[in-house]
């Protein structure tokens, strides 16, 4: 489902055209202004991404005054890249409008965090069935059975926890 109804399709922030789509990329400006791209279509935390930017450009000219497509707020400026800089303009509850359109080089400077927050969300999703399938294989126990082995588990996480304490504190201690 889209983000926008086809009646109320976002304008380019830069020529005001409404910016054609479809529910399965970016929202890209016919005239070349840039590309909108949807916070529920990123593949990066929205977050995360004032972090890995720069607030203030190096060799970049000036990001001109932007407004969020969606909720017309000004667009947070953030640059990014070393020797071809890429202006981005970020409204953190909707999006981030990429200048010329260059999500490509947009996607290959932060590959690096994509895949990093792609490995640690598939490990959250794989932790969370585990903990489902285990919650499904206690209630199928007696309910006294069901709460020893949950005490176990629970006194076998703060060994483990006052493990790794020690072992820092013998690291702490060596140097």
């Amino acid at each position: 489902m889209s983000p926008y109804r086809d009646a109320d399709w976002p304008p380019c922030p830069r020529c005001e055209a409404r910016l054609p789509h479809d529910d399965e990329a970016a929202l890209a400006c016919g005239a070349g202004c840039g590309t909108w791209v949807p916070n529920a279509m990123m593949r990066l935390d929205p977050a995360s991404l004032v972090g890995l930017a720069r607030s203030s450009p190096t060799r970049s000219p000036a990001f001109p005054f932007s407004r969020c497509p969606t909720c017309k707020r000004s667009l947070t400026d953030l640059y990014a890249g070393r020797d071809t800089e890429l202006a981005l303009g970020q409204c953190l509850e909707h999006g981030v409008w990429i200048e010329r359109g260059n999500l490509t080089l947009f996607e290959s400077l932060f590959a690096d965090e994509i895949r990093r927050q792609a490995d640690a969300r598939a490990a959250a999703d794989a932790e969370s069935a585990r903990m489902r399938e285990e919650q499904a294989n206690l209630a199928s126990l007696p309910p006294g059975v069901a709460d020893l082995i949950q005490r176990v588990q629970r006194l076998e996480r703060t060994v483990e926890e006052l493990a790794h304490q020690l072992a820092a504190l013998r690291a702490m201690d060596r140097s």
